[in-house]
C-alpha cells in the first residue's frame, strides 16, 4: 500500500516526537567528558533557568600546547552549543558566573592585568574591559542583584578587595578590607544574599599552625557590616560557602585535627546570620577517605559532593561521591560516581527538576584528563541510575543535532573530535542501509561542519553516524519533502 506524502509526513513527525519523548524520559541522568587531548579540568558549573549549562574549565597542553581558560555552553543533554577561549598562557585564575539574561560574566588575571568579559547567551562578547592593577589574584566573579559584575581579588597580603563593575565595564566602587590585623588574607569565594549584600570567605594565617577562617558581610554599596573570625581548629583551608535558611555553611579541610576519624579530611562549619559559629562537624560519609568540595541545604538536611573512597574502591583510586545527610550531618545515603581511576569533583549546581550537576575532572582517560560533568536526578530522596559506562574515557567526541531538523533538502551536521583520527560520517536509512558517506579522511582535533544534501532521497527518518578511531556517536534526522 502506497502512502500519500501527507501521511508519510505525519508519520515522520510522530516518530520524531516519540523519539524525542523517549529520549527526554531517559536522558535526565548522564555523564559526559570534554577535552582537547591534553589535561583539562572542570572548575565551576552553573545551571540556567532555560536548562542550559555553563562550565568553566582550564586546559593544559594538548593540540594547542598552551594553558588557557575555557567556557563551555551546553544544552540540557550535555551537548556542546558553543565554546569560547578566555585567555592563553595565563598566570592567575579564572572565574565566572551566569547572568540573569542566560549569559555569563567571566574574568581572569594575567600578571598584573585583570580581564573581564560580558558574554551573551549565544557566545558573543557584549563588552570587555581590562585593568592594569596591583591585585595579584582574582578569586571569584558574581552577578550582583542589580546586574553589576562584582569580583573578589587579593590586592596585598593584608587585605581582600571587592569591586563592582557596571556595563559596559565602568567601575562603580572598589574597596579593600581587613578582618584580622597582622594576618595574611587569602580570599576564597563569596555569595550574594537576597538583599544584595556579599558574604566573603577568607583564610587567615601567619604560621603553619596559626590559621583561622574569616567571614565578612559587605552591603551592596561596598560598606562592611560585620566580620567574624572562626577559631575552631588549626591548619584549615576553606573551599566553599553556602547560604542556608538560618546562616551559612563553610567547607574547610583540617588535616591537623588528630581527634578526627581516620581518613576524614573535611570539616563543615555552620554559622548564624552574623557569622557566629553554631557547630563544627566532620561528616563520616565514606569508610576510607572523604573530601567535601561543595554543600547544599535540602529538605532532609544537606547534600554533599566531593571525592573519596570506601571498601568497594580499588586501592589508590578516588571516586566522586554524592551524599545526603540529615541536619546533624549523619549520612542518609551516598553514591560513588566516576570511572576506574582517580576522579575529582570541584563544584555542584542544582538543576530545575530536583537533580544536580557535578563538575570536575577524570583521569580515567589515557595520558591526560578530561573535564567531567555528571548530571543526576533525585527521586524519593535517592539518586537514581547514573548513566556511566565504566569504560575508559578517551575524550569528548561531540556529534551535535543537525540544523534545520526536519529539513528539505539540505541540513548542516556539526561535530568535534578531541584528537587526530580517521573520521567517517555516514547516513543510514531506517533499514540500516548506507545511503551516503559524507566524510572519510583523517582530521586534526577541532570543530567541523558538513552539509548533507538529501534531494535524491525520499522523505523519512535517517540516522547519521560519526565514527573515529576511539569511538562513535549517532543522531536522527528527518527529511520532509
Amino acid at each position: 500500500m502506497k502512502l500519500s506524502w501527507l501521511t508519510a509526513l505525519l508519520l515522520a513527525y510522530i516518530l520524531l516526537f516519540l523519539s524525542s519523548f523517549l529520549t527526554a524520559q531517559t536522558s535526565n541522568t548522564w555523564t559526559r567528558t570534554y577535552g582537547i587531548g591534553g589535561w583539562e579540568e572542570g572548575i565551576k558549573v552553573r545551571h540556567h533557568s532555560n536548562g542550559a549549562i555553563g562550565i568553566l574549565a582550564c586546559a593544559f597542553g594538548g593540540p594547542f600546547e598552551l594553558e588557557r581558560g575555557w567556557l563551555l555552553h551546553l544544552n540540557s543533554e550535555g551537548d556542546t552549543l558553543w565554546t569560547r577561549v578566555l585567555g592563553e598562557n595565563f598566570t592567575g585564575r579564572f572565574a565566572f558566573d551566569q547572568t540573569s539574561d542566560s549569559g555569563y560574566f567571566v574574568g581572569w588575571n594575567k600578571g598584573t592585568t585583570l580581564n573581564f568579559r560580558k558574554i551573551k547567551s549565544n557566545g558573543q562578547v557584549e563588552w570587555s574591559v581590562n585593568f592594569n592593577s596591583n591585585q595579584t589574584w582574582l578569586e571569584e566573579v558574581r552577578e550582583g542583584n542589580d546586574g553589576t559584575l562584582v569580583y573578589l581579588s587579593c590586592p596585598d597580603n593584608d587585605h581582600f578587595q571587592l569591586t563592582s563593575i557596571a556595563e559596559p565595564g565602568t567601575i562603580v566602587w572598589g574597596k579593600s578590607y581587613s578582618i584580622l590585623a597582622n594576618y595574611i588574607h587569602r580570599p576564597v569565594t563569596f555569595s550574594v544574599t537576597e538583599d544584595g549584600s556579599f558574604v566573603v570567605l577568607v583564610d587567615l594565617y601567619r604560621f603553619s599552625n596559626d590559621r583561622f577562617t574569616g567571614l565578612a558581610r559587605i552591603d551592596a554599596n561596598g560598606e562592611m557590616k560585620w566580620t567574624s573570625v572562626i577559631p575552631e581548629g588549626a591548619g584549615e583551608w576553606s573551599s566553599a560557602i553556602s547560604s542556608v535558611s538560618d546562616g551559612y555553611l563553610i567547607v574547610s579541610t583540617d588535616k591537623s585535627d588528630s581527634s578526627a576519624a581516620v581518613g576524614v579530611t573535611t570539616d563543615v562549619i555552620k554559622t548564624d546570620l552574623n557569622g557566629q559559629v553554631i557547630w563544627k562537624k566532620s561528616p563520616r560519609v565514606l569508610s576510607k577517605t572523604t573530601t567535601i568540595r561543595d554543600i547544599f541545604e535540602i529538605d532532609t538536611g544537606y547534600l554533599l559532593a566531593g571525592e573519596g573512597s570506601d571498601s568497594t574502591t580499588r586501592d589508590g583510586d578516588v571516586d566522586i561521591f554524592l551524599a545526603a545527610t540529615d541536619s546533624d550531618l549523619e549520612p542518609l545515603w551516598y553514591q560513588l560516581l566516576g570511572g576506574n581511576r582517580f576522579d575529582s569533583a570541584k563544584q555542584m549546581a542544582a538543576a530545575d527538576d530536583g537533580g544536580y550537576l557535578i563538575v570536575g575532572h577524570s583521569n580515567t582517560i589515557k595520558d591526560g584528563r578530561d573535564v567531567l560533568v555528571i548530571r543526576t536526578n533525585s527521586e524519593g530522596g535517592t539518586v537514581s541510575s547514573i548513566n556511566f559506562s565504566g569504560q575508559p574515557i578517551i575524550g569528548s567526541l561531540e556529534l551535535l543535532p543537525n540544523f534545520p531538523n526536519p529539513f528539505n533538502p539540505v541540513t548542516t551536521i556539526r561535530y568535534s573530535i578531541p584528537k587526530a583520527s580517521t573520521v567517517t560520517l555516514d547516513i543510514f536509512d531506517v533499514n540500516g542501509r548506507t545511503v551516503a558517506r559524507l566524510i572519510e579522511k583523517r582530521q586534526s582535533a577541532g570543530h567541523y561542519a558538513v552539509n548533507w544534501d538529501g534531494r535524491d532521497l525520499s522523505s523519512g527518518i535517517y540516522v547519521y553516524q560519526l565514527r573515529t578511531e576511539y569511538g562513535f556517536a549517532r543522531r536522527k534526522a528527518v527529511l520532509v519533502k
